[in-house]
Parts: structure tokens; C-alpha cells; sequence
């Protein structure tokens, strides 16, 4: 093998261009290709968190705007009475019981039993179930209905059934009544009073 020292001059700077190459090749690619990538990272997660930083400037502010809609939303709703009103969720279950306890004898219904359930937080209301026991024919629970459509606030049934209430009459013969057992939820929303609410 030649050592450095013994080889013509020229050559010798070749070889140490070619080793000067190397050395920033490998400078190059393990140094300076990384910082770049890191760089472009960089960059692009600045420029992401410079997107949200502007969209959440948006919303922030149209935050007033919305604000104000949400409080015309929810006198409207106030106005339109679609909600039970009242000033705990106490008060809002003894109102729909006696909501509907009025309704079905008013319109001729024989009230069995109702029991209502503890409020359950369903978005920004509170949902309160009541199920109604009762005895009637088709008209008075076609009339009960009616009303339920059309009263405030909003009243939803589910879980209607409807049997046909009989009495023994001898010996393994039941008569129809002419009056039916009828059971069903009652569904009512419940808006929580806020801090701040007048009434």
C-alpha cells in the first residue's frame, strides 16, 4: 500500500478532495438532511397551530352573537311554554302529575295510579316520565290523547297498551266490562332554573 506522503502531488489532493466530499456527504446526511426534515415538521405544525389559532379567533368571536341567539332561543321557548314550569324538579313532577291527573278525569277517565320517575339530564333540559294507570273506554282515552296533542307544555306518550277489562261472571267465563285498562308513559321536559334567571 502507498502511503500519502510517497504520492505524486496531484494525486494526493484528489485524495484529499475525495475525503473532503465524504466527510460533508456524511455531514450532509446526518447532520443537515435531519435539520431540514425537522424544520419542514416545524413549519407545518406552525402552520397548523397558526390555523387554529385564526378559526378559533373566529369563533371566539361570533361567542357574543351566539350568545345573544341562544338567549332568544330560550325565551322563546319560555314564551311558547313547552317546557314544565317550575322552580325545582320537585315542583316540575308534582305539576305534570297533576297535569294529567286533571286530564283524564276531566275527560271521564277512572285514574288507577301514576308514578313518576326522577328527572333524567337529556341535553340542557331534564326529562321527567310518568306512567299512568287507568281504566276507560276507546273515546275517553281518544279524548285524552287529544288534549295530550294539543296542551302546553309538550307531552309525549309511549308505551301505550290497552286491555279489555273483565270480571268473572261464573265459573270460567270472564264478562267484558265495556271499559278498557289502559297504561302509558307520559313523557314532559323540565328546564332548570339558571343562576341569574328571573322566574
Amino acid at each position: 500500500m502507498i502511503r500519502p506522503e510517497q504520492m505524486p502531488r496531484r494525486e494526493r489532493r484528489i485524495l484529499a478532495l475525495g475525503i473532503l466530499a465524504g466527510l460533508l456527504a456524511l455531514f450532509v446526511f446526518l447532520i443537515l438532511v435531519p435539520l431540514v426534515d425537522r424544520g419542514v415538521t416545524l413549519q407545518q405544525s406552525i402552520s397548523d397551530v397558526s390555523f387554529r389559532v385564526d378559526r378559533l379567533g373566529q369563533v371566539a368571536a361570533r361567542l357574543p352573537e351566539l350568545r345573544q341567539e341562544v338567549e332568544r332561543l330560550e325565551a322563546v321557548v319560555a314564551e311558547q311554554r313547552l317546557t314544565l314550569d317550575a322552580e325545582n324538579e320537585s315542583l316540575a313532577r308534582a305539576s305534570l302529575q297533576e297535569m294529567i291527573s286533571d286530564i283524564v278525569q276531566r275527560h271521564g277517565g277512572d285514574l288507577q295510579s301514576t308514578r313518576v320517575q326522577a328527572a333524567v339530564r337529556d341535553g340542557g333540559l331534564r326529562r321527567i316520565d310518568l306512567r299512568v294507570q287507568m281504566q276507560g273506554d276507546s273515546a275517553v282515552l281518544a279524548a285524552i290523547l287529544q288534549e295530550f296533542e294539543s296542551v302546553q307544555p309538550l307531552l309525549f306518550v309511549h308505551s301505550l297498551s290497552v286491555r279489555a277489562a273483565r270480571e268473572a261472571a261464573g265459573a270460567r267465563r270472564l264478562e267484558y266490562l265495556g271499559r278498557a285498562e289502559i297504561a302509558f308513559d307520559v313523557r314532559a321536559y323540565w328546564r332548570p332554573q339558571r343562576a341569574g334567571d328571573s322566574g
